[in-house]
């Protein structure tokens, strides 16, 4: 076995509970200088992760599937991570 990567930081973790009309959503995010600087974002009803960054905003169906989001609450949840997910990512590759 050879290692491709091992990496460990004390990484920045939060928990948020956000209640729509007719929704409920629990996310953690972590925040993280790895990953191109993407948070790592789960989603803690469906156990659903991926990584998520202010630009990926723009592409809704790669985060409101993989989240879970109803079609109703996507520009809620979208107004949510502009706020909470890093401005922008480092243009670092790091692979």
């Amino acid at each position: 076995m050879e290692y491709l990567f091992d990496e460990m930081e004390e990484a920045m973790t939060r928990y948020v509970c956000l209640a729509t009309e007719e929704n409920r959503y629990d996310f953690s995010l972590v925040y993280s200088k790895l990953f191109q600087g993407k948070s790592f974002v789960t989603c803690l009803q469906s156990g659903k992760a991926l990584l998520l960054c202010h630009d990926d905003l723009h592409n809704e169906e790669y985060w409101v599937s993989g989240l879970k989001v109803a079609e109703q609450d996507v520009e809620a949840m979208k107004a949510f991570f502009t706020t909470a997910l890093p401005a922008f990512a480092p243009a670092v590759s790091q692979y």
